[in-house]
């Protein structure tokens, strides 16, 4: 509680006329608390209370004290004042806000769709607007981990989070056997959030200015992995280099191609019952087609680029130019400077029964020689692309067929191996698999230069 008793010369009806019709990084300021004021942010009708300290001692850097659709004047008077007396004390201002000083009500009220500071409206009005705008696929990934994970907390203010929640989070996830990667993993979703919020919160001139002034976690709230898990992590990464990033074995692949086209048959069969039973001959027959389901020349592409799932799914056909494939990554994608992987279209046959160019060449045929466009439409909408996880369902058919547990992520790690068996240079295969740096591929990879190692174990 504050004992200084000065009251503030900002009127409530001065603070309503400001806030209409001030222009965004106007100041109204406090001539009795010098050093209080109010600014305009970008939003209609938003505005921040802030103090900016004026003795000498103390740090010059203003303190965000809260917006003021959600402060009271008085209420943010009184921080302001608490703030005073902080540096009176040879503290900072921002003390004020963290300590016991602040009552817990004063920066939030009633919970309101209006109120950013609570976790879901910031999810739904702030951090979900942007990540759509980056990577629509992993917004609503980290959406539907947030919701599932941390949903029970979605009505709390952001500062009101506690250590206390994230302990008992995980407590609960590992009663229920979740590996420690993974709860480390959906932490680091909630997080990014928080400190998105923290960092857009400091933009004093900004519609979010004083939204959440620090991360409510003064230290890492999250356990480390217990030796149990340590040892499960360690078999993990043994097994997951041993047999998922490798070089696939051509009877595996055989038995994918074989696979691939039964998977096709079912479709030929399947459209001729619908053409026979239900009367829709309009729709095409696909007997004579090279390819009868996009999953075939989508393996293929797969196999013989090493793009992820994702980006095989993003394929334009201007992508496709010259004998080349220039393909943007969809990590990248937001980026200033996108990684583009640039791979050379061979027609170069050895296990499968198509090259890379006549798989193209036949695709392109098949869906009427388009010069622009995705090479995987959606069925229901030509306009938009296959979701990045949209193979799953025919892919889950296919291995079955084939008897084999793979990923379609195996063919991208058969691709990496394989250049690497090759002897092509890091740098390179980094380039060519869309890496931007050769870590990743020294750190999964390492296994695949058995020559180096027993050149250097001979030696002893």
């Amino acid at each position: 509680m504050a004992t200084l008793r000065i009251k503030s010369s900002i009127t409530e009806a001065a603070l309503k006329r400001f806030i209409n019709n001030a222009n965004e990084g106007d100041a109204l300021s406090c001539t009795a608390i010098k050093g209080f004021s109010v600014i305009k942010n970008r939003a209609k009708g938003s505005a921040s209370f802030r103090y900016r300290p004026s003795l000498r001692g103390a740090s010059r850097n203003p303190a965000i004290i809260g917006k003021a659709n959600v402060l009271k004047l008085s209420e943010a008077t009184k921080i302001a004042l608490e703030m005073m007396e902080a540096i009176n004390e040879g503290g900072e201002a921002k003390d004020a806000l963290k300590g016991s000083r602040v009552a817990p009500t004063a920066r939030l009220q009633a919970i309101s769709k209006d109120d950013l500071s609570i976790l879901g409206n910031f999810i739904d009005q702030v951090y979900m607007p942007f990540k759509l705008r980056q990577n629509p696929d992993t917004a609503y990934d980290n959406f539907n981990t947030l919701k599932r994970e941390f949903g029970h907390l979605f009505k709390k203010p952001m500062s009101k989070l506690t250590s206390k929640d994230i302990k008992d989070w995980q407590d609960k996830k590992e009663k229920q056997g979740l590996v420690f990667k993974t709860i480390e993993r959906y932490y680091a979703i909630l997080i990014a959030l928080i400190n998105m919020a923290v960092k857009i919160s400091h933009d004093s001139s900004g519609e979010y200015a004083g939204l959440l002034f620090d991360s409510p976690f003064p230290v890492r709230p999250l356990r480390g992995a217990s030796r149990a898990q340590r040892d499960a992590i360690l078999k993990q990464e043994r097994e997951i280099g041993t047999h998922v990033r490798r070089m696939l074995k051509d009877e595996e692949l055989i038995k994918i191609e074989q696979a691939m086209y039964r998977f096709g048959e079912d479709c030929i069969q399947q459209r001729a019952r619908s053409r026979q039973h239900s009367n829709r001959l309009y729709l095409p027959c696909l007997k004579d087609v090279a390819f009868p389901h996009w999953i075939i020349p989508y393996i293929y592409i797969a196999y013989y680029t090493g793009l992820r799932p994702g980006d095989v799914a993003g394929l334009e056909w201007e992508d496709i130019y010259e004998g080349k494939i220039n393909k943007a990554t969809n990590k990248s994608k937001h980026l200033v400077k996108p990684f583009i992987v640039m791979l050379t279209i061979t027609d170069k046959t050895s296990i499968f029964k198509y090259s890379l160019k006549e798989v193209l060449d036949l695709w392109c045929e098949q869906q009427g020689n388009p010069k622009k466009g995705w090479l995987f439409p959606q069925t229901q909408n030509g306009s938009k692309p296959l979701s990045a996880k949209g193979y799953k369902k025919s892919w889950a058919k296919i291995t079955e067929y084939a008897g084999l547990k793979l990923h379609m992520y195996s063919f991208r790690h058969h691709f990496i191996s394989s250049l690497i068996r090759a002897g092509v240079n890091m740098k390179q295969v980094a380039t060519m698999s869309g890496h931007k740096t050769t870590e990743m591929i020294e750190k999964h990879y390492a296994h695949h230069f058995p020559s180096d190692i027993e050149e250097a174990m001979s030696i002893f």
